[in-house]
């Protein structure tokens, strides 16, 4: 599972590289304008190409559910990523595809159950960031609380209930060592850290993580 989880990682970050270049969020609208450049094609086609090889091993390893629900995430992930750095929002329409894809590869592959983890792994996404506003108002976004409606079915794979705290826990720890880089290498001081980003890296890690692994 290391090499799926470094290529996973990998596919996330370049990914999200491409998008931050090529993707515009306005008026709750996605636009494309892609950058002609040849360091940005050659980083497109890397991206490409260990998208592929991804898939390809995840089929193999993992099985069919897991390859076609990893397939979106390596779409939607950097295109939710991107927009949440760029505008502070959270597409409602990507997460909303993301969601319907994955439970639909739910359904088919395990029928009613598995749809019932999922909605039982959202309510435990949803129900510290909901309590987190009620105690703290505004101190989380309801874009980050909105996310979990395809974080929660996606982390319906894992064995564990334990694979939402933690994901929330994992991101906080992503984000507050990144807001430390800002600040010590670049002098940077983030007064409200975008925790989409980070969410979904702590989900691709934890999905593959030893012990961790999907339902084939």
């Amino acid at each position: 599972m290391p090499q799926i989880i470094l290529l996973s990682v990998f596919c996330y970050l370049f990914g999200s590289i491409v998008a931050s270049s090529s993707v515009s969020y306005v008026d709750r609208r996605i636009a494309l304008h892609p950058v002609f450049t040849l360091g940005m094609a050659m980083l497109a086609i890397l991206w490409l190409a260990m998208a592929v090889e991804l898939f390809t091993l995840l089929m193999s390893v993992s099985g069919t559910m897991c390859a076609l629900t990893l397939g979106s995430q390596l779409v939607i992930f950097p295109l939710l990523a991107t927009i949440d750095l760029k505008v502070r929002q959270v597409p409602t329409f990507l997460v909303r595809v993301g969601s319907l894809w994955t439970l639909l590869v739910l359904l088919l592959g395990g029928g009613s159950s598995l749809l019932a983890r999922a909605a039982l792994m959202t309510a435990l996404y949803v129900a510290p960031l909901l309590l987190v506003n009620l105690l703290k108002p505004r101190s989380i976004g309801m874009g980050d609380v909105r996310l979990g409606i395809y974080v929660g079915p996606l982390l319906s794979f894992s064995s564990s209930l334990l694979a939402i705290p933690l994901v929330l826990a994992a991101s906080s720890a992503f984000a507050l060592v990144a807001s430390c880089v800002a600040r010590l290498i670049f002098g940077m001081t983030m007064k409200r850290i975008p925790l989409v980003p980070f969410i979904l890296l702590a989900t691709l890690i934890l999905q593959f993580t030893p012990g961790w692994l999907p339902i084939r």
